[in-house]
């Protein structure tokens, strides 16, 4: 189990929802948190090639998505309508991250920032984790929630052995609502991620192989250190 060994190893709680049946067991997406989830479930998304899924976790004062898309454009297409569901149903701040299989420029892409504000940098290459040539994975917020958090930075970081993807954090800042920035208390958010195996009974704790798209499932931990811990942590080789 992967994902529950990242969350003793972080002290984290670990959030996960399959995706796909494999080699007796089950592939999926997670979300790690220092914050324990008020409530957590997950909706089917467009697949032809195997099935996807989005896990919309919700915590005090925010609302977190996590998707691993469809390596097809019309499938990533239809599932832009779903994931734009879940934002307009939430009631709080809502970020989105994953791998969406998507170059910056493309339809999907720029349907996407129609709804959704990117947090990430899409000049920054993020797959292969070796010699990165293209930016699949992102973070990005709703776009209805722009004066309700402030992103102080954001990094592609140089890990290539962590995973087949390189890690993508955003630290961000969330202002209570209506108050100004600078009378807020706030809690800083990040992001990065980390590919897993979730075996059914007797889960695997082996990392899955390299393979983009089919092999791994993208997860992300979210984290709210104090505020006097401004700098996110570089990526664990764990």
């Amino acid at each position: 189990d992967v994902l529950g060994e990242l969350a003793a190893r972080t002290s984290m709680h670990a959030t996960y929802a399959p995706a796909i049946s494999f080699d007796g067991g089950k592939y999926g997406i997670g979300v790690l948190s220092r914050e324990k989830p008020l409530t957590c479930r997950h909706r089917a998304l467009p697949g032809r090639e195997e099935a996807r899924t989005l896990l919309i976790v919700e915590f005090e004062r925010y609302v977190v998505c996590c998707m691993h898309l469809s390596l097809t454009e019309e499938d990533r297409m239809r599932s832009l309508p779903i994931i734009c569901d879940e934002a307009a149903k939430a009631r709080k701040p809502l970020f989105i991250a994953g791998d969406m299989n998507a170059q910056p420029g493309s339809a999907f892409m720029r349907e996407l920032q129609r709804h959704f504000r990117l947090l990430s940098r899409p000049d920054r290459p993020t797959y292969p984790a070796d010699k990165p040539r293209e930016t699949i994975d992102y973070i990005a917020a709703h776009a209805a929630d722009t004066a309700r958090y402030v992103l102080l930075r954001t990094q592609v970081w140089d890990e290539p052995a962590a995973s087949d993807h390189r890690p993508v954090t955003a630290d961000i800042v969330l202002l209570p609502g209506g108050e100004h920035q600078s009378a807020a208390r706030p809690r800083r958010l990040s992001a990065r991620r980390t590919f897993f195996r979730n075996s059914s009974g007797s889960r695997c704790p082996t990392r899955p192989r390299p393979t983009r798209g089919c092999r791994g499932s993208s997860g992300w931990s979210f984290r709210c250190p104090s505020q006097s811990r401004s700098r996110a942590a570089s990526p664990s080789r764990s």
